[in-house]
């Protein structure tokens, strides 16, 4: 832990680091449950975030997977409509005419 002794206008403060945050503390008061909190509500956010932010990939994932198997599904359909219907390429041949 890093103490750094201030003048600054008519207060004397104090500087403590807590696991990397830093507090001050005026009169020379040291409170470093002040700073612990502090450290921990930072990192709650930071948590916070990273699960949004991981909730938002997935999301993300779901969706592209589900357009995957949309595409899937419509290519099975349409093979399974030419592979049902045989006779239309005869049918469709007899309309053409070469010469």
């Amino acid at each position: 832990m890093v103490e750094i002794a201030v003048r600054n206008a008519k207060l004397e403060r104090k500087e403590k680091r807590c696991e990397g945050v830093r507090v001050w503390y005026c009169n020379w008061k040291c409170n470093l449950l002040v700073g612990a909190e502090q450290w921990r509500r930072e990192e709650k956010e930071k948590e916070k975030e990273k699960e949004e932010e991981e909730e938002e990939e997935e999301e993300e994932e779901e969706a592209e997977e589900e357009e995957e198997e949309e595409e899937e599904r419509v290519v099975q359909q349409q093979q399974q409509r030419m592979e049902s219907s045989p006779t239309r390429l005869p049918s469709l041949l007899r309309h053409l005419h070469f010469h």
